[in-house]
């Protein structure tokens, strides 16, 4: 009935006036430097609004409307659940696509590693969800320190 066409996390989405989508600033990586790298608990999160953004496609003429639920969770690379978000909509011979966004104040970064934004759906009256979309962002830890001397140093021998 429906097929997932695109799944994405990025910084912002922007829909225009012909409501068509565009996103801004794809999620690939987050690294967090020297001592704040140092200092992180396993649910340490940094304050970053993004969205995770997916798009399907009706594949075919539907007899009767069909709601269909959705989640997106975030999974640290421990594989524990840190966040997500659910929500309705209804397929329908109206639409071709369907759009569901899901808005988050905050990326977690505790942990270094994959962290998987995964989207499952299922038909509003089944009792399983069906994962049919995963959108991989990496969290590096650099811990290597900034000796500010050596750069004053080093700078100076440039000029």
């Amino acid at each position: 009935m429906i097929k997932l066409i695109h799944f994405a996390a990025c910084e912002k989405v922007i829909i225009g006036k012909d409501n068509i989508s565009s996103l801004i600033g794809m999620l690939e990586h987050v690294i967090v430097n020297g001592e704040a790298a140092k200092s992180l608990t396993e649910n340490t999160g940094l304050p970053f609004n993004w969205s995770a953004i997916c798009l399907f496609n009706r594949t075919e003429e539907v007899a009767e409307t069909a709601t269909i639920n959705l989640k997106m969770e975030v999974i640290a690379p421990n594989g524990k659940t840190l966040m997500g978000g659910n929500l309705d909509f209804v397929v329908t011979n109206d639409s071709w696509n369907f759009r569901n966004q899901i808005a988050f104040p905050v990326f977690p970064i505790g942990q270094a590693g994959v962290y998987r934004v995964t989207l499952a759906i299922k038909k509003h009256d089944a009792e399983e969800w069906e994962q049919v979309g995963e959108y991989p962002v990496l969290v590096i830890h650099d811990l290597t320190e900034v000796n500010n001397e050596n750069q004053n140093e080093s700078a100076n021998e440039s000029v």
